[in-house]
């Protein structure tokens, strides 16, 4: 996204089977980024990121880890069931 107003749309998809690691950066280290962010550790890439509010970032994290595991009980079921009622 370019700008607040770019609604240009999603260019792809991240499978929350993919997904390696989910972690919040520490932005006191940035002199160059205000605001919150995470990162996406798929092992080929790394997606960075933000929000301007923590609550959001505490959301998109809890959901993705969320994901991450629905997805991983459902592969390694038998039946195909899902185990997480999350």
């Amino acid at each position: 996204m370019e700008r607040e107003d770019d609604a240009s749309g999603a260019l792809g998809e991240i499978k929350a089977l993919d997904v390696l690691k989910v972690g919040v950066k520490d932005m006191s280290k940035s002199k160059k980024e205000d605001g919150h962010a995470f990162i996406i550790d798929i092992g080929k890439k790394i997606y960075h990121l933000n929000t301007p509010h923590r609550f959001e970032l505490e959301r998109w994290v809890e959901a993705i880890e969320i994901s991450m595991q629905t997805s991983r009980e459902r592969q390694l079921s038998i039946t195909g069931a899902y185990k997480n009622i999350s």
